[in-house]
């Protein structure tokens, strides 16, 4: 999830998780093959962000989902 709002930054400005919390649906397994991370920025201000993810299976199985809030700052 950070990751996704580390996309959105311009350079010399990152951020880092403050916040997250995680349901797990179901355990992953070497029988569960494929697996994608999603997320999906909920809201981006000037000193928080707040994203939403899921890990999903090959037929769109739900694993886990969650939600995080990130500090946005200045580096260097």
């Amino acid at each position: 999830m950070t990751a996704a709002v580390l996309t959105t930054l311009p350079q010399k400005i990152t951020c880092s998780t403050v916040e997250i919390k995680v349901n797990f649906i179901k355990p992953v397994s070497a029988e569960s093959k494929l697996i994608r991370c999603e997320a999906r920025i909920i809201h981006i201000g000037r000193k928080l962000a707040n994203v939403e993810g899921r890990i999903k299976g090959g037929n769109d199985e739900l694993y886990a989902h969650g939600v995080s809030t990130c500090l946005i700052f200045k580096v260097g």
